[in-house]
Formats: C-alpha cells, structure tokens, sequence
C-alpha cells in the first residue's frame, strides 16, 4: 500500500528491539525522509536501534496511533527520528529523520 504522506510504499525491515516495553519484530521505514540529503535507510536503522531498552512519552495520538519524536546522536551528529507505534501491533514505524544540527 502506498503512504498518502509521500504517494510511495513503506520499506520494511527485520527487527529484534524493546521499546516503551514492547517487542517490535519489524520497522516500517516511509521514504518521505529521502527529501533531507545525507539520510540513508541505515542511518534509520542505526538510530532505531538507539531507542531499543528505552521508554519515551507520546508527543501526539491521531485514532489508533501514538507518535513520538526522539532526538538521537550518531558519528557525533544529531538527528531527530519521528516515529509511531500502532495499538497492538508488533512494528515500529518511521514517518520522519532529518538532521538537528
């Protein structure tokens, strides 16, 4: 299915993280981020990592969706990951990463 955000399909990746407590088997990456240059699936990747162990508060909730937006360092540069968690269900899903500095 395509993303009404950026009209493109979602990436989906394998996973094995613990986040706010939950076990997440899978990422789902939207290429909207790909409009920031420098930002690659992997740098996605690495920073979703960084949220594996960790608790974070909501920002915002739209219908069965919570939304947060985390700030994370990586090679000494700073960027901040938006991403969401559906009620219920195993992945995490990116919507945003852009650069902080």
């Amino acid at each position: 299915m395509d993303c009404p955000r950026c009209q493109g399909p979602h990436r989906t990746y394998p996973a094995t993280l613990t986040v706010n407590g939950r076990a997440i088997t899978q990422v789902e990456i939207c290429p909207y981020y790909e409009k920031h240059e420098g930002i690659t699936d992997e740098t996605v990747l690495a920073l979703v990592v960084r949220l594996s162990g960790r608790y974070f508060n909501e920002n915002g909730r739209q219908d069965d969706y919570a939304y947060f937006a985390t700030e994370l360092a990586r090679s000494d540069k700073l960027y901040r990951l938006v991403w969401l968690f559906k009620d219920d269900a195993l992945y995490l899903g990116v919507v945003n990463c852009f650069r902080r500095d």
